[in-house]
């Protein structure tokens, strides 16, 4: 089995129970790494087992009659086709999935903010926007 190489290779600082509270304040700093997180935890409770080979896989695994959402995100098998890149699978381990999922969801963001600010461009200068090619969705 090939061994997985951890980056950064330097020591990390131990956390204890105490740092608790510091752990969720700075993943709250950055929302899609938050509902990285909130995903990773879901699929444990749901039992995933490694590796998570596709995006179909990881899709049954989700399969829900609920939506799952965490900070800000919808997370539905449209989300993971649309967002998560074949090339991450498979999935695994924990750190693979949290990683994968984390880059999935900045994708999803900056896609929505590049919608909004053609929609708001369209507002503002509806000619100019009928005209430029880069507005199209």
């Amino acid at each position: 089995m090939e061994e997985s190489v951890r980056w950064p290779p330097v020591a990390r600082p131990a956390f204890v129970s105490e740092d608790f509270d510091l752990l969720v304040m700075a993943i709250g700093l950055q929302p899609d790494l938050e509902a990285a997180v909130c995903l990773l935890k879901e699929a444990r409770s749901r039992g995933v087992s490694f590796p998570v080979e596709s995006q179909g896989a990881l899709i049954v695994l989700l399969a829900t009659d609920e939506r799952i959402e965490a900070s800000g995100h919808r997370i539905d098998a449209q989300a993971v086709r649309e967002f998560m890149d074949p090339g991450f699978f498979p999935l695994r381990d924990d750190l693979d999935t949290l990683a994968a999922t984390h880059i999935s969801l900045s994708r999803c963001t900056q896609s929505l903010r590049q919608k909004a600010i053609r929609e708001a461009a369209k507002r503002e200068h509806p000619a100019q926007a009928e005209s430029d090619p880069s507005n199209k969705d």
